[in-house]
Formats: structure tokens, C-alpha cells, sequence
């Protein structure tokens, strides 16, 4: 608890400490990363980020189990980003996804969630921290990262088929 003689100050300045506390987790990614399998049960909405051949990203809004088995039939890894609009980090993380989509086209498919509008999902895959990347390869949970991580870095974390 924070004691101050000007109580206004003190608030301000407990309020700070904790957004900047949140801020460091969240770019840290300090949290513990949870891994859960897709289910087709659970299913929502997604945007797919697509690289056409004169390098412009495309965001399209496709259904989260069609983009999972559209990877599982292709090879593809798939590589989902947990977020929020609210979210600094997230919207850092934005132009890193479509680097990543770019840089390894071919080789992924690149969805984002927003975890404000797709509560199942973001249940389902008990997303605690965000952002939250995830990787799946052949319908199955294969690790993922937390927290804001350039493209170079998320690519050096795909897992090898």
C-alpha cells in the first residue's frame, strides 16, 4: 500500500509503478507459457495474414478451425498471436507478424486472435499474459513464446517439423 502526505501523489504514483510493473511483464515475457492442443469444439474467428507475390500483407478474417486444419493438411506450421487493441505490446507485435508471414511464407500460416472478442479461444488456449504467440504443427500444441519478440526472434523459435 502506498502512503504519501498528498494523496493525490501517492495514487499517481501507485498507479504508475503498477502499469510499469504490467508493461515489463508483458514485454518480458516473464509469464509461463501453457500449451493446449487445438479442439475442434471450440472455434472462433481469426485474422489470417497473407503475402502476395509483390510483398503486401492481407489480413483476412477466417474461421479459427478452418486456418488450423488448412495448416495441418498443408505442412504448414501454424503461428497464432494472442492480443488486444488495448494492448502496447500487442500493437508493437503487429508489424513483427506480418515480417514473420512475409519471412517465412511458404513455410507458416500466421493467424492473430484478439482476445477481447474471441473469449472461447482465448479460454480454451488459457491465454493469461499477452501477447501470446503460439505454434502448432500437425493439429498438436508446440510451444510458443510470450510477451513482444521481433520477427527474427518468433522465427528462430519455430520448431523444426
Amino acid at each position: 500500500m502506498c502512503h504519501s502526505h498528498q494523496p493525490g501523489i501517492a495514487q499517481r504514483n501507485c498507479i504508475a509503478s503498477v502499469v510499469t510493473t504490467l508493461a515489463l511483464i508483458s514485454v518480458g515475457g516473464c509469464a509461463e507459457h501453457v500449451v493446449v492442443d487445438p479442439d475442434s469444439e471450440i472455434n472462433g474467428m481469426a485474422e489470417r495474414l497473407t503475402v502476395d507475390e509483390s510483398s503486401t500483407v492481407t489480413h483476412e478474417t477466417v474461421d479459427f478451425n478452418d486456418a488450423v486444419a488448412d495448416a495441418e493438411t498443408s505442412g504448414k506450421t501454424l503461428i497464432v498471436d494472442f492480443g488486444a487493441t488495448w494492448c502496447g505490446p500487442c500493437r508493437m507485435l503487429k508489424p513483427e507478424m506480418e515480417k514473420v508471414s512475409a519471412q517465412a511464407r511458404g513455410q507458416v500460416i500466421v493467424l492473430t486472435v484478439d482476445v477481447d472478442t474471441q473469449h472461447d479461444l482465448a479460454a480454451h488456449f488459457q491465454v493469461g499474459a499477452i501477447p501470446d504467440i503460439r505454434f502448432f504443427q500437425h493439429g498438436k500444441a508446440a510451444g510458443g513464446v510470450v510477451g513482444f519478440h521481433t520477427a527474427d526472434q518468433i522465427i528462430a523459435k519455430i520448431p523444426s517439423p
